[in-house]
């Protein structure tokens, strides 16, 4: 068999590290989204299990607690938890979006650090 000749690759590793970076940067907004319709799936989607886990529970817990609150006052505590739950679903909102915008800034500042650590190289 003949030697072919080798192509030479035109990228550049600061190419493929910003192609890695725009591959696993993620969604604010879907985040966010997932965060509200399921507690905590805005957190498993930015890849933040445990985080997750801990609000999937804490919110649980907290529907048990205006359940309770419901019950016990024999419906005069809607009027304080469907105002907390409202607050509870822009909390989740505002969390899924931080959450998705730290993991970006993070990924970006390691492709930042790379990048650098291998032009002084």
């Amino acid at each position: 068999m003949e030697n072919l000749p080798v192509k030479e690759d035109r990228h550049s590793e600061a190419d493929y590290r910003r192609l890695t970076y725009e591959i696993n940067k993620k969604n604010p907004a879907l985040a966010a989204i997932l965060n509200v319709c399921i507690a905590g799936a805005g957190h498993f989607y930015c890849g933040k299990i445990i985080s997750g886990l801990i609000t999937f529970a804490a919110v649980f817990f907290c529907g048990i607690l205006f359940i309770m609150i419901d019950v016990f006052t024999a419906g005069f505590g809607l009027l304080l938890t469907i105002p907390a739950m409202l607050l509870l679903l822009v909390g989740l909102f505002l969390d899924g979006m931080w959450i998705a915008n730290k993991v970006n800034r993070k990924l970006e500042m390691e492709m930042l650090y790379q990048n650098k650590k291998s032009a002084v190289s």
